[in-house]
């Protein structure tokens, strides 16, 4: 007869199926934990990288080119929010679709266009027309080389310039020339151009200029000249 043995009885079972379940449970965390990051890391590469599109700004000298959401369509051609722009900032990320970008200087006339962005884009600043004020302050150094060009095509003792201005970026110059007897003279109108550093005239002088006849020259100049109102000699509208 076998002798009868006391039954072994594991003691430690329950705490190590307990610290099995924990091992289990952290692994499963990590797990989640690494997911989710993999997920928003590979979110972010496709917003960031392959979705967002990068716009670049190359503004020349004096301008500052902006990039924003567009007005309403009501409102005209402009930016309603700033979303980037060239004086603080190389570059932005945007998500493709309209927006409308804006350039501007000091001495600059103001443009704005609207955009479809699809892939990456550089801005670089169209040529703007001069300012007003730019194009006063440039005239009031070229009347002395102006009046002697012109002196060649009409006698500037019978005739004064009137409603004189500078145009664009101040290499056209149009104005009326008022005789000194208008009861028997009639106001003419004369265009010129500064070519190779020199002012020539291009058009008249002449009572009217038409457009077909000067197709070297900007229509809607020929245009303002012939409607322009008549103004005293040394004024300008």
């Amino acid at each position: 007869m076998q002798p009868e043995y006391p039954q072994q009885y594991n003691y430690n079972a329950p705490a190590s199926k307990n610290r099995l379940n924990e091992l289990l449970s952290r692994r499963n965390i990590t797990i989640a934990i690494i997911a989710v990051a993999v997920i928003v890391l590979g979110w972010f590469g496709w917003e960031q990288l392959i979705h967002k599109k990068t716009v670049t700004f190359q503004p020349s000298s004096g301008t500052v080119i902006k990039i924003g959401t567009p007005l309403d369509s009501n409102s005209g051609i402009g930016i309603n929010h700033v979303l980037g722009q060239s004086n603080n900032q190389k570059s932005v990320k945007l998500d493709p679709g309209s927006y409308v970008v804006s350039y501007s200087g000091n001495d600059y006339v103001s443009q704005a266009v609207t955009i479809k962005l699809g892939s990456n884009l550089i801005l670089t600043t169209p040529k703007l027309d001069y300012s007003r004020s730019k194009l006063a302050s440039l005239l009031t150094s070229e009347k002395s080389a102006i009046y002697t060009e012109l002196g060649k095509s009409i006698d500037l003792k019978a005739y004064t310039p009137a409603n004189e201005n500078l145009y664009y970026n101040g290499e056209w110059y149009a104005a009326q020339l008022v005789p000194a007897d208008q009861v028997n003279q009639d106001r003419l109108v004369v265009i010129m151009q500064k070519q190779s550093n020199a002012w020539k005239v291009v058009a008249g002088p002449k009572i009217v200029l038409f457009t077909g006849d000067y197709p070297n020259i900007p229509k809607n100049l020929v245009s303002t000249i012939d409607n322009l109102p008549y103004l005293p000699p040394g004024q300008s509208q």
